[in-house]
């Protein structure tokens, strides 16, 4: 008998959130657990399944209050039906969803602060505050958890910081092909011997080359890196995400929520 694992997240857009998803489905899958994951669909929708995870469409993307409050009770029937013990919350909107189903059921529940949150406004701070809820907060970085604890008072008992990681067979530079590189070096209109500081991620200013481009002086990346004065920095990425402002022991059975999905765990 397989173990049981629960995830729920977002649309399935390539991203932080989504792709530490993705690698968890993936680990549990490994481990012999059953992974369910529901989400409103999107690209990497695939590679869940691939993963080993059965893809559930949910609405949970919805930031409407009417929308967030219906899921409450997806959520709540999902946890009950599939025997969830622990559900963990990774982004806000369904956040909220999730916290009140899992005080309807009596289970768990978990969060994961994935990025900073802005406070600006006294609404937008209780908005991101579910994030704070729950018993155990996990932070993805030591910047993220002093984030957490100085704007949102999560309880240092509370906190636990998980650093994401890398694929190193996925990145493996050795697995890029010479004309691959050529052709790149071409596109991008780089000169020989002339170092180059990648910057892969999301284009937008919290992926960090802003810094550069307002200083003028060279990006942190390439200090850290050593590089000399006259250097190319180049960001690959996907541009900003549609209405963005920028251009503990494991349970017997778990369940996560990320930005706009849901799943579940259950035994096979």
């Amino acid at each position: 008998m397989s173990r049981p694992s629960c995830r729920f997240c977002r649309r399935w857009s390539p991203a932080g959130v989504e792709r530490g998803t993705v690698e968890i489905a993936a680990a549990l899958a490994q481990a012999g657990w059953r992974s369910i994951v529901a989400s409103s669909g999107g690209p990497m929708v695939r590679e869940i399944e691939r993963a080993g995870a059965v893809h559930v469409t949910l609405p949970l993307d919805t930031k409407n209050p009417l929308g967030i409050r219906r899921n409450i009770a997806r959520l709540a029937r999902l946890i009950e039906t599939q025997n969830i013990d622990l559900v963990h919350a990774r982004s806000r909107a369904p956040a909220w969803s999730a916290f009140y189903a899992a005080q309807r059921t009596g289970r768990r529940f978990v969060t994961t602060f994935h990025n900073i949150y802005g406070g600006e406004t006294r609404l937008k701070r209780a908005y991101n505050g579910v994030m704070a809820r729950g018993e155990r907060v996990i932070a993805i970085s030591d910047f993220v958890g002093a984030h957490a604890k100085a704007v949102y008072h999560v309880n240092p008992s509370q906190l636990r910081v998980i650093p994401r990681g890398v694929d190193l067979v996925r990145f493996d530079p050795e697995s890029i092909s010479q004309p691959r590189i050529i052709t790149l070096a071409k596109e991008w209109r780089l000169q020989d011997g002339l170092p180059v500081v990648m910057l892969p991620g999301r284009v937008t200013p919290l992926e960090g080359p802003s810094a550069a481009d307002r200083s003028g002086r060279p990006h942190a990346a390439s200090r850290a890196a050593g590089a000399v004065r006259r250097h190319r920095r180049c960001q690959a990425g996907l541009p900003p995400r549609a209405g963005s402002a920028h251009r503990p022991a494991r349970p017997r059975r778990a369940c996560s929520i990320s930005s706009a999905n849901a799943g579940t765990c259950r035994r096979r």
